[in-house]
């Protein structure tokens, strides 16, 4: 638990701006089950090499579905809903982003936010 507050979830909240106190602040982002097992967003963070480079992991995660509820990884992330969770999801348009790339659209997802 400490290595997730210290090192994972520490870079997970500052990467997608996920507010102190939200359920996202919390190691079921990516564990979601029992300990220490990982939830779908979880395996595929560990598959990118998390344990590596975390900010790879995260980039190479960005435009997955990890749960295939239609809400790539970083739009439930920045929305506050679980990327490992199929039953928890963010209504998205392809259309609200236009033809921008995923990291323009994160970036001005967050800056909407502040």
């Amino acid at each position: 638990v400490v290595l997730a507050e210290g090192g994972y979830l520490a870079a997970m909240k500052s990467r997608y701006g996920i507010p102190n106190g939200s359920k996202l602040d919390s190691c079921d982002t990516c564990h979601g089950g029992p300990w220490p097992g990982r939830n779908v967003y979880g395996q595929d963070l560990d598959a990118a090499g998390s344990g590596d480079d975390l900010q790879n992991a995260f980039a190479l995660t960005d435009t997955l579905d990890s749960d295939t509820d239609g809400a790539k990884n970083w739009v439930e992330l920045v929305n506050g809903t679980w990327p490992g969770d199929s039953d928890d999801t963010t209504p998205v348009s392809k259309s609200t982003w236009g033809s921008i790339s995923d990291d323009a659209a994160r970036t001005c997802a967050l800056a909407r936010r502040s």
